[in-house]
């Protein structure tokens, strides 16, 4: 058996700690299998006991671990919410569960009661948290694992307006510029001081200017902190934010990567800085990196991920309209965030107020996936920001492109498209450009079919001419004026090859369908009858249901209005030159007596 070897750890490794305490209170760091920034867990911010906190915390650790199922940390973050939720449920009775052994039947059938998806994904939780805790009561394990009943389905999630696609897309847009020019005139700033003196102390902050504290965080990736973890001196902490993105500015670049490529917001987070040019000379610049899609499965979620620009880029000018732009934009943004971090996550950001569980507890992290924050320039009927949802942003792509992103064709029909509700005035406006396109074809059609009192008088002296345009041989063309080829309404050129009965014999349609067939051929001879017809049509109109008189009579009526138009005929006066001849044949065909047996 040949192949390359597996890869191994180096000698002397030991895995890393995932359960410690911060305080008195249990951590729990989650390492994601892909390699990626790992996150912290404080079980202390759930209110609990200490024993029964410390309990949850081993059981979330084993879950999140390499046997675990929750290996993501969207996955894991998920997981936490539901001990969240489970935890408020306990802190709401009036004597609360102090260990799992104390963990009564009651509050699973709380949830149960809920009937909502979010009830079910307590329990859930608890069953893969509590998987292998010794003591558990056996009515609180008998209550988790009976057989939950599916809940009612929730309302299916609708794309947004493309007004508000674009209003979204401009609001990110804006917000991202803005980070672009703060950052880049702080870093311009503190280089420039950097450049006398490469390694700023601390006096920078008693005596020094502003581009001397700039250049003071630029170098080590923060402000001064006392032991406790406050800030030694006032008014300093703007400082790290003028030289890296904020929060609602990663969220932008995050949420304008997904109008301009569909994907979902956890691939979107997920990204990586490390990446690979993949242009050649004379081509627009792309790029290829790595993405990830967890819900695709194990075997099938790693993906590449190209990226490419729409134009050329223009020097001095960034490129806000592209995936690959926008790219470049977080790849600069975040670089000097991502030096203090694990590894290369593209899109991060530094939070002055949630430092702790970040690396150094310095305060550079990624953004979690899920609801973001409020988007100043998306706002509601009363001014006030909005919360972009990235699943019905990813939808609004996907209807607009029509084209399946990180998913089978199938999956795009069925899942994301029929279930729209507001795709149906879009579909309705394509199948109605559709039908006028056809009306045009076929009035094109009838044009071509149809021989107006010009063409009769040209025909007597040019009939080369005329019977090139009507489609036939000049023997045809005057066996239709002299009558020799009338059918009750028309004349047919082509008796033996109809598209209504088998090539090479005599056509047994109706003569009704003579009204649509190719074979068949009109001129001014042939109005009243037509005349007469579409009126006795129209009359029969009152006296059937609509859905009869449509399967028998609309393609007709609707072809002989459309010939009647181009001979510019008065309809009841020419109606009225038909003969008692024409009538009689008309109410037999309307009758179907001239019907084939």
């Amino acid at each position: 058996m040949t192949g390359r070897a597996a890869s191994l750890p180096p000698s002397g490794y030991s895995p890393p700690q995932t359960l410690f305490l911060d305080g008195d209170a249990p951590v729990v760091r989650v390492y994601p299998e892909r390699g990626r920034s790992p996150r912290d867990f404080h079980f202390g911010r759930l209110g609990l006991s200490p024993v029964l906190t410390g309990e949850l915390a081993a059981g979330f650790a084993r879950a999140t671990g390499p046997a675990g199922t929750r290996r993501t940390i969207p996955s894991a973050e998920g997981l936490f919410e539901k001990l969240r939720s489970f935890a408020n449920l306990i802190r709401a009775r009036p004597r609360q569960a102090s260990c799992v052994g104390e963990l009564r039947a009651g509050y699973v059938l709380e949830l149960r009661l809920l009937g909502t998806r979010e009830g079910l994904g307590v329990v859930h939780a608890l069953r893969v948290v509590l998987r292998g805790v010794e003591g558990v009561p056996n009515e609180f394990r008998d209550a988790l694992y009976t057989p939950v009943v599916a809940v009612r389905p929730r309302a299916a999630i609708e794309a947004y307006t493309e007004a508000e696609f674009r209003q979204i897309r401009r609001a990110a847009r804006r917000i991202v510029r803005a980070a672009v020019t703060r950052i880049r005139v702080a870093r311009a700033e503190a280089d420039r001081y950097l450049s006398g003196d490469p390694r700023p102390g601390e006096a920078c902050f008693r005596e020094g200017t502003r581009a001397a504290r700039l250049a003071y965080v630029a170098v080590h990736g923060g402000v001064p902190r006392r032991a406790s973890g406050k800030v030694r001196y006032v008014s300093c902490s703007d400082l790290v934010s003028e030289l890296h993105p904020l929060r609602n500015e990663a969220e932008a670049m995050a949420i304008l990567i997904m109008c301009l490529t569909g994907l979902n917001a956890s691939t979107v987070l997920g990204m990586s800085a490390e990446h690979s040019a993949a242009t050649a000379p004379g081509e627009l610049p792309a790029l290829v990196t790595r993405g990830s899609k967890p819900r695709r499965g194990p075997l099938r979620s790693e993906m590449d991920l190209t990226l490419s620009a729409e134009r050329r880029p223009m020097v001095d000018r960034d490129d806000y309209g592209s995936a690959h732009g926008v790219y470049e934009i977080a790849l600069e943004l975040g670089r000097e965030a991502r030096r203090y971090l694990d590894y290369p996550d593209l899109i991060v950001y530094h939070s002055f107020s949630y430092r702790l569980g970040t690396p150094r507890n310095l305060g550079y992290r990624t953004p979690a996936v899920g609801l973001f924050g409020p988007l100043e320039g998306f706002s509601d009927g009363e001014g006030m920001p909005q919360r972009v949802d990235s699943r019905r942003l990813r939808r609004t792509f996907l209807e607009l492109h029509q084209r399946p992103v990180a998913q089978a064709s199938a999956t795009l029909a069925s899942v994301y498209l029929v279930r729209d509700r507001t795709s149906l005035s879009t579909y309705q406006n394509v199948v109605a450009g559709a039908l006028k396109g056809e009306v045009e074809r076929i009035r094109a059609e009838n044009l071509g079919l149809t021989l107006s009192e010009e063409d009769c008088h040209a025909a007597r002296e040019n009939p080369t001419r005329v019977a090139d345009r009507f489609g036939v041989t000049e023997e045809i063309l005057g066996k239709v004026l002299a009558g020799k080829l009338d059918t009750v309404g028309s004349a047919c050129v082509d008796n033996e090859h109809s598209p209504y009965s088998e090539q090479g014999r005599p056509c047994t349609a109706s003569f009704l369908l003579c009204l649509t067939c190719p074979c068949s051929r009109s001129e001014p001879r042939h109005v009243p009858v037509q005349a007469l017809m579409l009126t006795e049509l129209r009359r029969r109109n009152t006296e059937m249901t609509p859905a009869e008189w449509d399967r028998r009579f609309a393609a007709a009526a609707a072809r002989l209005e459309d010939v009647l138009h181009l001979q510019r005929a008065d309809v009841p006066a020419e109606a009225e030159r038909a003969s008692a001849e024409d009538a009689r044949l008309v109410r037999a065909l309307l009758e179907n007596e001239l019907e084939i047996p």
